[in-house]
């Protein structure tokens, strides 16, 4: 992932709620460039996954939980930030130390 997009995310700060631990960890899920076809204009977007429980029992180190789009048009340091929590803990986001908002789980449905 490229530096300043980086040092953008650094800038973010992620709390399970739940356990009261800051969710820092992550990987990178996916990274792809294209372009709008109007403009030409290239743009690339990276996925990370975080773990929200990143030790004990409950721990299950998928680095699936937190999932994060960041999306920029090529070589700009402005980016986007898209959130989503798919595991089962709140997760309170702050960014410079302010808090944003919480990302709740999603629906879970177990079939059989």
């Amino acid at each position: 992932m490229p530096e300043e997009i980086s040092l953008q995310l650094k800038r973010f700060k992620f709390m399970n709620r739940n356990i009261g631990i800051e969710v820092s960890d992550y990987k990178i899920i996916g990274a792809t460039k294209g372009a709008y076809n109007s403009s030409g204009i290239v743009f690339e977007t990276f996925v990370i996954g975080f773990e929200d429980r990143p030790s004990g029992a409950s721990a299950d180190q998928d680095y699936l939980d937190l999932i994060i789009e960041i999306k920029r048009v090529a070589g700009e340091r402005r980016c986007t930030f898209r959130m989503a929590q798919i595991g089962l803990d709140t997760i309170d986001v702050y960014l410079d130390g302010k808090y944003l908002g919480s990302l709740r789980p999603l629906i879970e449905v177990e079939l059989s």
